[in-house]
């Protein structure tokens, strides 16, 4: 978002969600969802770009070959603008949503099922790290209008490695909402950046971290264009594949890719007549039931054999009440017996829990409150018990009566355990210290002739590390013991204090110091301290520093990872962090209705709305691109486009520059950890 030479590539539209599919293969990249850029209701005013319709659709089109998309004109025909109900088309038996589609309300879903549609497919995860923020509530509104859920995530893997940390990152979020097992699951496989020979050994990995969690029920998404297309069908079989392949003009008496489960066959419809939202959907038609093979509105039940029992998922284990629904809190069996389940659900085992008022209890290996020692009867007998007073030796309990089922105070010897009170506790690395109560304690803590120790809201205790306490800030050193007492604060100490400290090996602050100017400054982490790198005058967004979108001209506040760099050279030096040259083809996507906004992208072409990167690697001053780095602001919904870039003699669009030569030393120190902060004063760093 340098400022730009031309006008062709100025930003007049509202930023929306991260980005969520983007399509791949040498020619339909060209054409990813460029034709949704058309968001008007009116049929007459069907695309932004005649010539970009064309060109996505051609390539989605077997029937047409080695399409120069260079030579496509306006004259070329339109892609079909149609709306759901249409019983001149397909049978409309699903729709696919993800981000863009958040505006869509309750009555959308509705009227939905009403056209006929069957089966909503909600896009969950991307990648290692996105979460669709709004999956969870489009399932839910699906599943009150009476349709079926199933859900996708788009790959980006090209390793077995990260085709694991993918699939841990859609399990996540299945096993976070308590996802049925009988939910049918896609694989997106669309992005260029999963080809490899090894596509078929890469999603079977991706599988076997599903299939281990219970989550069996699989399909393929895929188009003809997609290069190792066979190789991912291979996994599931064709039946089980969901194929994307447009006509201009899709008819319900011309339906292609029978062979198939379900075929998308339009991106361009729209929703029936007096819906909320007004956007185009993609539609698909389900040959063989593969979209319904699912838990039906049961998206978030849990299977009948769980009902009343008990389920182990690893090492982890819940129990499933009456409604199917993994409990929290206490239950009472067998001679009323006690165990105890968390707010994740999960069995407490070794450890204690504090519930209700203040009462303490002691789960043991197997489950049971206190451990071993049950055999005495005394759960049964001691609802008068006195409490016994000698704190080292018992553990307060609460036992339920099963007839009034209220809560008395009752205690049992520990035989096998002791309460800590009143003594420090090492687990690993970490040094816990139990107060009288039994619980690890938090914040300062005086002993043995008033010395000081310091105890963070994780209850560990503070070593090599400070801690501002009120209006003080203490050092506490090897020993734990507080070495220093309002000490001077430095930059670098406030750099160190910083949450994104905690994660980061580089971290470069941007302070505005002007109307558009900012100090930029690197820092490195070395051991616990943080050493200044690099000190460089900067240009920032002509709107300062503040909360940006699409267009403001505004740098966005905040902190965001600093994910790769890029540049006119074919290589650069940097510690670790990958590097990208720029291409011809290279376009970084701003058009805030294609799939893959907010990316960069390889293209034969693209709309007036992105932008060409190559055009920013000429002579000074417009050389803007000839080094950079990605600031990530993916799902933040404040623009895009953010980079940290060689600077000129104007303001910038939303980016920081500096000089080339100071581009140099900062992306040479930067590795996979580096984030950057930007903030309009210096006192709102502590705020990271």
């Amino acid at each position: 978002m340098g400022q730009k030479v031309s006008s062709s590539n100025n930003k007049s539209h509202e930023a929306t969600a991260h980005t969520t599919s983007a399509a791949s293969g040498s020619i339909n990249q060209v054409s990813s969802t460029a034709i949704k850029s058309a968001t008007s209701t009116e049929n007459t005013n069907k695309a932004t770009s005649v010539a970009s319709n064309a060109a996505k659709h051609q390539a989605k089109t077997t029937k047409k070959a080695d399409l120069n998309l260079t030579t496509v004109t306006a004259s070329t025909p339109e892609t079909d603008v149609w709306t759901i109900g249409d019983t001149t088309r397909p049978c409309v038996d699903v729709v696919d949503v993800a981000s863009y589609q958040s505006a869509m309300t309750q009555s959308d879903y509705n009227k939905l099922k009403a056209a006929g549609v069957k089966t909503v497919i909600i896009k969950t995860t991307e990648g290692t790290g996105y979460t669709n923020p709004v999956a969870l509530a489009q399932a839910k509104m699906a599943n009150a209008a009476g349709l079926n859920v199933d859900f996708y995530h788009y790959a980006t893997f090209n390793t077995a490695d990260t085709a694991q940390m993918e699939a841990t990152n859609m399990a996540n979020f299945l096993v976070k909402n308590n996802v049925s097992k009988k939910v049918l699951l896609f694989a997106y496989m669309e992005d260029a950046k999963t080809y490899t020979v090894n596509a078929t050994a890469n999603l079977n990995t991706f599988w076997s971290v599903l299939n281990a969690l219970g989550y069996t029920n699989h399909g393929v998404y895929t188009s003809n264009t997609y290069l190792y297309r066979d190789a991912v069908i291979k996994t599931v079989g064709q039946s089980r594949v969901w194929r994307a392949q447009y006509p201009y003009t899709p008819a319900a008496n011309n339906l292609w890719n029978t062979d198939d489960g379900a075929w998308q066959f339009s991106s361009t419809a729209l929703l029936p007549s007096g819906s909320d939202y007004t956007g185009y959907i993609d539609v698909s038609i389900c040959y063989n039931g593969l979209t319904e093979d699912s838990a039906g509105t049961n998206t978030f039940s849990t299977p009948n054999e769980f009902v009343k029992q008990s389920h182990w998922e690893g090492n982890k284990l819940y129990f499933y009440g009456s409604n199917g629904q993994p409990i929290t809190g206490f239950r009472h069996y067998g001679n009323n017996k006690l165990e105890y389940y968390g707010t994740d659900h999960i069995q407490y085992r070794n450890r204690f829990a504090t519930v209700g008022n203040n009462k303490l209890y002691y789960f043991g290996s197997n489950g049971d409150a206190i451990s071993k020692s049950q055999a005495d009867n005394q759960i049964a007998s001691s609802t008068a018990a006195t409490p016994n007073t000698k704190p080292a030796t018992q553990v307060r309990l609460m036992a339920t009566s099963s007839a009034a089922m209220k809560i008395k105070p009752i205690t049992y010897k520990i035989q096998s355990k002791q309460m800590t009170r009143n003594q420090y506790q090492w687990q690993g690395n970490n040094l816990y210290y139990y107060g009288n109560d039994g619980q690890p304690i938090t914040g300062l803590r005086h002993y043995s002739n008033n010395k000081l120790e310091y105890y963070g809201t994780d209850h560990v205790q503070y070593r090599n590390s400070y801690a501002n306490v009120g209006n003080t800030r203490y050092y506490f050193g090897s020993n734990g013991d507080a070495v220093s007492t309002n000490r001077p604060q430095t930059e670098a100490d406030i750099i160190g204090s910083m949450r994104v400290a905690q994660k980061a090996q580089q971290i470069v602050t941007v302070v505005q110091d002007g109307e558009s100017t900012a100090t930029l400054k690197l820092w490195q982490k070395q051991g616990d301290t943080w050493r200044n790198i690099l000190i460089s005058s900067s240009r920032i967004g002509n709107g300062g520093i503040g909360n940006s979108h699409e267009g403001s001209s505004t740098t966005p506040k905040g902190v965001y990872h600093l994910s790769f760099a890029f540049g006119k050279g074919a290589t650069a030096q940097t510690a670790g962090m990958s590097y990208r040259q720029i291409k011809p083809t290279s376009y970084w996507i701003e058009d805030q209705n294609d799939r893959q906004y907010n990316t960069w992208q390889d293209r034969s072409w693209a709309n007036n709305k992105n932008e060409h990167l190559i055009d920013y690697t000429k002579a000074a001053p417009h050389n803007q691109y000839e080094l950079v780095v990605v600031m990530d602001n993916q799902g933040q919904n404040n623009g895009s486009g953010f980079f940290i870039h060689v600077k000129n003699q104007w303001p910038t669009e939303g980016c920081v520059s500096i000089s080339l030569s100071d581009m140099r030393t900062l992306v040479s120190h930067l590795g996979t950890k580096a984030y950057v902060v930007d903030v309009q004063n210096q006192a709102q760093l502590k705020n990271y």
